[in-house]
């Protein structure tokens, strides 16, 4: 099924391939939004959900089945809006809650923090996330 975002082409962009990558990752995860991973320890443990998320983008590249979510128009806004919440959030020196304690159900829009409305946006990246990849909203990794 190829859509206004699919991906089909007969060379494989590394750019275009990282980019997907790193948004579904960012999204799956909650995890230093809109930042490269680094050396650190606790980064190369994230490091290998990230190359899990990589096999399965460049498997849907290969396939020609590839949606590329950074592409839609609403998912970008909602991405944009939580990496600049995600950097004020990291000015305040809070440290940050993977995700709510009681899971997404506990997403509320009404949270006036910065914490809850990171945690909002993300809840609203992955409801559009999952439209576009046909499967729903995908708390996988939210624990």
């Amino acid at each position: 099924m190829y859509g206004p975002y699919s991906y089909v082409g007969s060379t494989l962009d590394p750019n275009i391939l990282t980019t997907e990558t790193d948004v579904r990752f960012w999204v799956a995860t909650g995890y230093n939004i809109g930042e490269p991973l680094t050396t650190s320890a606790h980064d190369r443990k994230m490091g290998r959900i990230w190359q899990d998320i990589d096999v399965i983008v460049r498997s849907h590249a290969q396939a020609g089945t590839l949606v590329l979510t950074y592409a839609d128009p609403a998912f970008k806004e909602l991405l944009d809006e939580a990496i600049t919440t995600w950097k004020a959030f990291r000015l305040q020196g809070t440290p940050w809650r993977q995700a709510p304690v009681d899971g997404p159900s506990s997403v509320n829009a009404g949270d006036r923090s910065l914490e809850g409305r990171l945690h909002y946006l993300l809840h609203k990246a992955a409801e559009r996330q999952g439209t576009l990849l046909g499967y729903g909203v995908k708390y996988w990794l939210w624990k």
